[in-house]
């Protein structure tokens, strides 16, 4: 629960400054331009971050740490923010030196989300078992919550001020909360391939995870399936609201007019959308597909890839020659994006989880380090990109990126070596009066029964 709360108020202070931007252009006298890049921010900073909370997620207290940290990052850069709020409007409007504190804040909120997104699946190792791994690393990794505040957060302070002073004093809490009560772990692990696990440091692991990427191909494809469907549609989720304003009537019975006044509610549906996709995934993850997590990724993309060409049919008549026969409603727009993000957010907590598997033993830390560093690079590079090219390049783009992935994963070969070695080691372990409870508690527990651990 802290660790939901720590993202998703990371995400939010991350949007502040999106989620009303005529307000904000309003207040200091800046643009779209600046506004894009407090909010780029964050994907600049994860790439060269990540490698580093990835060697500190594989200490013990590795989790402890990273929330600690975020905490502090978070808070710092929320309260350097209301610095140019002090400044009159001559100044805040008219000298540049007076955004250095937007800047410096976002940078430092940015720096706190790898922090947090690179821990979900070392998360769910630590503290969960191994039948509930997949819905914690889902809900660990929720954040969008956030944005979704921030959709209706902003127009409703109609204050930037305000809006400041609220998110400020909401990064306060899991500040308190962290330093309060954050063990670094349970005192006895809850599954077996936590014990097997060897932890390097310094320059020795660094050298380990660029050996999983030159050593592991089903690595380097569930990489490049994770930059082609993940890291291409985040980022045109951000230019979906100049998506829905280029949509035009064609004055056809079956294609009704889009009301661009709709395109927050639209955005805060799809937010929605995602969140309850990655807790349905891990449900069912855990449920119905162990050791069948490629099977179910081939098909949420596939499905990821249909409702996607249906969006374009219904907002780009331009793509192809039959979008214009393919009905449009407001309400089919909304079941589209929201289909669509249901879908293909399912795929987050299974790329994470199929990750630590192929790459077992390193740390969860590192192979989701892995699969975030993909998402963020396609992401950066589509960012930088975005305002050279029309939105149609864009759309072609998410709907190839989505159509590939199947491809890219049909030849990834699938190896459960984690749930192998928690496997052997319930086979070999019997419990005896010689032996610590807690053993016995852990097969019964990746069996899939619940059991009460025992502190011996």
């Amino acid at each position: 629960g802290l660790f939901f709360f720590l993202t998703a108020n990371q995400c939010l202070f991350w949007f502040t400054f999106s989620s009303d931007p005529t307000a904000v252009s309003r207040y200091y006298g800046f643009g779209d331009g600046t506004i894009n890049q407090l909010l780029n921010w964050g994907p600049i900073t994860f790439v060269p971050t990540v490698p580093f909370v990835a060697w500190i997620l594989q200490r013990k207290d590795g989790v402890q740490v990273a929330m600690r940290t975020a905490a502090v990052l978070s808070c710092c850069g929320c309260w350097i923010r209301l610095i140019p709020c002090m400044l009159s409007e001559e100044t805040r409007k008219h000298h540049f030196v007076a955004t250095l504190p937007l800047h410096f804040g976002q940078i430092l909120n940015g720096i706190a989300g790898p922090v947090l997104i690179a821990a979900p699946s070392r998360l769910s190792a630590i503290w969960f078992p191994p039948h509930q791994r997949a819905r914690v690393t889902a809900i660990a990794n929720s954040s969008l919550f956030g944005a979704a505040i921030g959709f209706y957060l902003g127009p409703a302070t109609k204050s930037i001020p305000k809006l400041l002073l609220i998110t400020a004093v909401v990064s306060v809490v899991p500040l308190v909360l962290v330093v309060l009560y954050c063990p670094a772990s349970p005192r006895h692990m809850p599954s077996a391939s936590i014990q097997f696990e060897d932890g390097q440091a310094g320059w020795k692991y660094f050298a380990a995870m660029f050996n999983v990427l030159v050593r592991n191909p089903a690595m380097g494809l569930l990489m490049l399936a994770t930059g082609l469907g993940v890291g291409v549609y985040d980022a045109w989720i951000g230019v979906l609201p100049q998506v829905l304003d280029a949509v035009s009537s064609d004055g056809a019975a079956h294609r009704d007019p889009w009301d661009s006044n709709l395109n927050g509610a639209a955005g805060t549906a799809h937010t929605m959308a995602c969140i309850l996709g990655m807790w349905c995934a891990g449900l069912m993850a855990d449920r119905f597909f162990r050791r069948r997590y490629k099977s179910l990724l081939i098909a949420l993309y596939a499905v990821s890839f249909i409702g996607f060409l249906w969006i374009l049919c219904m907002l780009d008549t331009s793509t192809f020659k039959f979008a214009s026969r393919v009905p449009r409603s407001t309400t089919q727009v909304f079941v589209a994006v929201s289909v669509v993000g249901f879908v293909r957010s399912a795929t987050v907590p299974l790329l994470y989880e199929l990750a630590a598997e192929i790459t077992y033993p390193q740390p969860e830390g590192t192979s989701a380090a892995l699969v975030v560093m993909a998402e963020h690079i396609t992401l950066l590079s589509l960012l930088f990109t975005a305002s050279h090219v029309s939105l149609t390049v864009l759309n072609l783009t998410c709907l190839g990126g989505l159509g590939l992935c199947p491809l890219v994963l049909l030849p990834l070969r699938s190896r459960y070596l984690r749930m192998d070695a928690e496997d052997s080691f319930c086979a070999r372990s019997i419990p005896t009066a010689h032996h610590n409870l807690s053993v016995g508690n852990l097969c019964a527990e990746e069996s899939g029964t619940d059991t009460l651990l025992i502190n011996a």
